[in-house]
This record gives C-alpha cells, sequence and structure tokens, in this order.
C-alpha cells in the first residue's frame, strides 16, 4: 500500500511535499486528509501543565524527549463513522516510532528522518459523536526527539462540517497562543 498525502492549498511551508510509504507489492491508494487541527491550543501534555507549555509552542509540538509524555490533540465530533488520521510533521534528527491513540484503537508508526514539514497518514479509527482526542506518545527514537508535529490531519473532505475545534484564526484572537508562549 502507498500512502499519499498532501494539501496543495496549504501555505504555512515553503516545500510543502508529498509522503509516500511503501508497503511490499499492494495496491496503491491516496488518503483525503483534508482537516488540519493545529496543536498549538489544541494540544496538551496529560496531568503536565509545565510540560505543556515547555513542548506546545508557536508552531505546535516542539522540544519532545520524554517517552512518559502522552500529547492529546481535542477535537468534536458530530457523527459516527471512520476517519483517516494523519499528521503534519518533521523529524529532523533520526527516526522516531510513535503510537497514535483515538479511542480505544491504537497505531505506532516509524517516521525516517525528515528535514522538511510533510503530511503523514497514521490509519483509519472508528470514531461516535462527542468529544475526542488523538494521543500521540512516543515509543522509540533514535535521535534526540521524536519529532515536531505542526498539525493532526483529519479526512476526508466529507467530514469536514462535522469536526469542531479551535480554528488558528481564533487562538491568535483570544490570545491562546501568547499564553502558550509564556
Amino acid at each position: 500500500i502507498s500512502y499519499a498525502c498532501s494539501d496543495p492549498n496549504e501555505q504555512d511551508f515553503e516545500d510543502e511535499t508529498v509522503v509516500i510509504i511503501d508497503k511490499d507489492d499492494e495496491e496503491s491508494e491516496t488518503y483525503d486528509l483534508s482537516i488540519k487541527i493545529t496543536c498549538e491550543g489544541n494540544s496538551w501534555i496529560e496531568g503536565d501543565p509545565a510540560a505543556t507549555l515547555n513542548m506546545i509552542a508557536s508552531g505546535g509540538i516542539k522540544n519532545w524527549t520524554n517517552s512518559n509524555y502522552k500529547i492529546r490533540t481535542y477535537f468534536y465530533a458530530e457523527t459516527t463513522g471512520s476517519i483517516e488520521v494523519g499528521i503534519r510533521a518533521r523529524f529532523p534528527s533520526a527516526s522516531s516510532t510513535i503510537k497514535a491513540t483515538l479511542g480505544s484503537v491504537t497505531q505506532e508508526v516509524t517516521f525516517t528522518q525528515s528535514t522538511n514539514y510533510s503530511d503523514y497518514f497514521i490509519g483509519k479509527f472508528p470514531i461516535e459523536i462527542g468529544y475526542h482526542f488523538i494521543e500521540l506518545q512516543g515509543t522509540s527514537k533514535e535521535g534526540n526527539t521524536f519529532g515536531e508535529v505542526s498539525d493532526i490531519l483529519l479526512g476526508e473532505s466529507s467530514w469536514a462540517s462535522k469536526i469542531k475545534f479551535i480554528p488558528e484564526d481564533n487562538m491568535k484572537r483570544a490570545g491562546t497562543i501568547s499564553r502558550l508562549q509564556r
């Protein structure tokens, strides 16, 4: 299976790339991860406000070195179904393995070193109406950090009007970003 994810309309990064993960000789699939939940303002380290202030900064999750930290990004779903989940991230120091959990389903993915932010598909997860979080936890790393994650990506586009979260524009108006940077 080949996973390819990218939003050509995004202008957040100068060098937007498409990431393809090859797994054997199976069919190729493309995933539409069109919903972007900014980690800055929507993510927290479970049970550790001081770590949240250190790791969730301008641009998302950074300084991620502790495998005990569980980073949760929150949103609300207005319907039930199966949703695709991914991340926009980079892994500048070396490869990392990250566990992603939504509800009772966990998937573990290994990422290779990359200096540019790219979109990575993690998996499909069942979801019901209500508040949810996607939990990321680093399980192994070859470099100094588990990587940097700017956004949690959800899809496909049919979910766009059914997922609610704090948009980046609202965070800036409300001062959320400046509070997180302190």
